[in-house]
């Protein structure tokens, strides 16, 4: 993210932040500090003292807004307008500033090292390969595009070359519309954006699949032995740093080089990008921005595990037990929503006068084919404009930077990655399917189920103290906007509107998003868990289908759990009607109703008979049961499900007795909702519900603490 800050500054600062057109610069900290010697140079009043607008942005004393600059948040690709004749120089003016300012980070780790080198490291060092490394790291594609004088040059050049329809009809509603004014308004060539910017994604797509690159052309190609091992965590480049084989000594050479006994483990091996990302924040960050070493700690996972997300990495790694829980969360058809197929209707999005204008002329023509393209006009979405594209950018930016953070945290995680539409969080394992609820929440503005959110993280002295009354976001209509409580947001003191709600428009109760969430122990390597995460939240999308969840569950003995369901309680614009699926619900009543541990094990087992096995003991394949299994299976598996629940003595409490009474009904939803073919995918589906529920339970009271 800081790089692709770095490659945007050009336009930032010579041509202006509303230029960006993806993604949105408002309120994005990283284009706030690209931008530091504009904001610098715009002074208040003398009644202010002589600050400036930079000021009102940062703050040497408070470690709560300089963290702000330190959260990911630009995804690695961008759209911007840039005046007629100049796109191919700022673009590479970008790739410039880009290469430039990570050659320049490069060179102050180097030299770094090469300071303490000279004073004496026990590791092997081969700086040599250094330059060479960062000089291939990157794959830069740009596509600058010259967009013609006159609206009918855009729809030729479309027809010409775009392989879909979509885009040249929705220009031509455009025009056809023009007309039925009475060409009242010039026809500029920027109202067929929507074929303008799926002709730059179709030619920058083509850009990318000829994947040009510099041959690898270095002797050690030829070479091979233990000098030339490769990175211990991408196993590409040759390692430009080992640590020392010996923990203590290992441990010593971290104080030495970053300052942390644990910045380095004992024989491990690190590349150029990997040794950079270790230490850059000591050699680029701090002397280069003012931030403090106080910024960079760590989360101890222990202590994340346990609910306490602000921990230390100084101490040495304890013994204790726990689980933790990677998110990745994406938002769904985010690419049709961009190229405009799925912005709203027309009618929706017109004026009273405007609409009753067009209804008129329907009413009036006695053209049937000019009336139904008329009602074909209200009906169909609303044609994508650089203003709407600008503000459905900063709508994602919203969601990102003001709210994901502050829902993660409330949940006791630490946010990772938040771009765009795209999150990636860490989470004690119990709250990690509440947290991604609460997001999924926040990108629909659905304040209803914000309402009740509360603790907010504040950093008291050389702590985190965990504000817990404090409410996160206010009970407002759910249209797309959420309004953030005074005393959430990291801001200055000294700002009134800090005491005041803030309005965010996210993308609102059309969009949505699906879900990977992987499991695993604390001593789990994050890299492998974060890949799961993502992997299941790819299967969320393709397996389950849009908008879903899918969970990995990774036990310490080797066994593995994978399950899902669809969110969705309602139709997605754009999506054929669907039932209802109640998978989530039934799972969240059987965790509630206070059953014993054995009872899904128990139902498991009286379950199994159904499924139809593979004498030869390979996973079973697709059966086909009789008929009369088929039409009865809902009713056979509800009884064996009542029979387990009649025998299970868990329940404790009113409260849980009232939960188990509502079980047989909220069975009958989940069932009746499931769109599976087959008795036995549907029987599976149940099994790996109970699967889930039965390693969940595990965490039943505590740690719950939901907002």
């Amino acid at each position: 993210s800081y790089l692709m800050a770095s490659a945007m500054k050009p336009i930032l600062c010579e041509l202006g932040p509303d230029h960006l057109i993806f993604p949105s610069a408002a309120g994005q900290p990283l284009c706030d500090l690209m931008m530091k010697e504009v904001y610098e140079k715009a002074k208040f009043t003398i009644e202010d003292g002589g600050r400036s607008a930079w000021d009102e942005l940062w703050s040497d004393s408070n470690p709560d807004v300089r963290s702000l600059y330190l959260t990911p948040s630009i995804p690695n690709r961008f759209l911007a307008v840039v005046p007629a004749g100049t796109a191919g120089n700022y673009a590479r003016k970008c790739e410039k500033a880009l290469r430039g300012r990570l050659k320049e980070i490069a060179e102050s780790v180097s030299n770094h090292i090469e300071r303490k080198a000279a004073r004496g490291l026990d590791g092997t060092l081969h700086l040599e390969r250094m330059d060479l490394q960062v000089e291939q790291a990157l794959e830069v594609y740009w596509q600058a595009y010259d967009i013609p004088e006159k609206f009918e040059g855009v729809v030729a050049l479309a027809k010409k070359m775009l392989p879909q329809a979509s885009a040249v009809e929705a220009v031509e509603r455009v025009k056809w519309a023009w007309e039925l004014t009475g060409k009242q308004y010039p026809l500029h060539p920027e109202r067929a954006w929507i074929a303008i910017y799926a002709l730059l994604q179709w030619l920058h797509d083509g850009v990318k699949q000829t994947r040009s690159f510099d041959a690898w052309a270095h002797a050690s190609s030829w070479t091979y032995g233990a000098r030339n091992n490769k990175d211990s965590l991408t196993g590409k480049e040759e390692f430009v740093y080992r640590a020392p084989d010996d923990d203590t000594v290992a441990k010593r050479e971290s104080r030495s080089l970053g300052g942390n006994q644990n910045l380095f483990r004992s024989g491990e091996l690190l590349g150029a990008l990997t040794l950079v990302k270790r230490l850059w924040h000591l050699t680029w960050l701090i002397p280069q921005h003012g931030f403090k070493t106080s910024d960079f700690r760590m989360p101890d996972l222990h202590q994340l595990a346990a609910g306490s997300p602000f921990g230390n990495d100084q101490d040495d790694e304890r013994d204790e037990g726990g689980y933790i829980a990677v998110l990745a969360l994406d938002g769904d058809s985010m690419g049709k929503w961009l190229s405009g197929e799925l912005t709203p209707p027309l009618k929706e999005q017109l004026a009273a006068p405007a609409t009753d204008y067009y209804n008129a002329l329907k009413d009036k023509t006695a053209d049937p084919e000019q009336k139904a393209r008329l009602e074909k006009l209200l009906e169909s979405p609303r044609p994508l404009t650089p203003s709407f594209h600008l503000q459905f950018s900063e709508a994602l930016g919203n969601f990102s930077v003001q709210a994901a953070r502050l829902v993660v945290e409330c949940f006791g995680g630490r946010l990772i990655y938040a771009g765009g539409d795209d999150v990636l969080a860490i989470l004690p394992a119990e709250r990690a399917i509440p947290c991604a609820r609460a997001l999924r929440a926040a990108f629909k503005g659905d304040n209803t189920a914000l309402k009740d959110l509360k603790g907010v993280w504040r950093r008291a002295s050389e702590e985190y103290v965990l504000d817990e009354d404090q409410v996160l976001f206010d009970d407002s209509p759910n249209n797309g906007v959420t309004k953030l409580r005074p005393g959430t947001r990291f801001r200055l003191e000294h700002q009134e509107r800090t005491r005041k709600e803030v309005p965010c428009v996210v993308p609102g109760p059309h969009a949505n998003v699906s879900c990977g969430i992987a499991f695993g122990y604390v001593k789990s390597p994050i890299q492998d868990l974060v890949r799961e995460a993502q992997k299941a939240e790819k299967a969320a999308k393709k397996d389950y289908g849009r908008p879903a969840v899918a969970v990995s569950i990774f036990k310490r003995s080797g066994e593995t759990i994978q399950w899902g369901a669809r969110w969705g309680l309602e139709e997605q614009r754009g999506e054929q009607s669907r039932p209802a699926d109640r998978s989530l619900q039934l799972l969240d009543a059987l965790l509630e109703a206070g059953l014993s541990a054995r009872f899904p094990y128990k139902l498991i087992q009286r379950l199994d008979p159904y499924l139809v096995h593979e004498p030869s003991g390979e996973p079973p394949k697709q059966a086909q049961p009789p008929s009369m299994f088929d039409q009865h299976c809902g009713d056979i598996v509800k009884a064996e499900f009542l029979h387990t629940l009649s025998r299970d003595d868990g329940a404790s409490s009113a409260g849980d007795k009232d939960v188990r009474q509502s079980l047989p009904t909220v069975f009958d939803e989940y069932w009746s909702g499931l769109a599976l073919d087959g008795s036995r995918k549907r029987i599976c589906h149940f099994v790996g519900l109970l699967q889930t529920m039965a390693w969940l339970s595990k965490f039943a009271g505590k740690n719950t603490r939901k907002g």
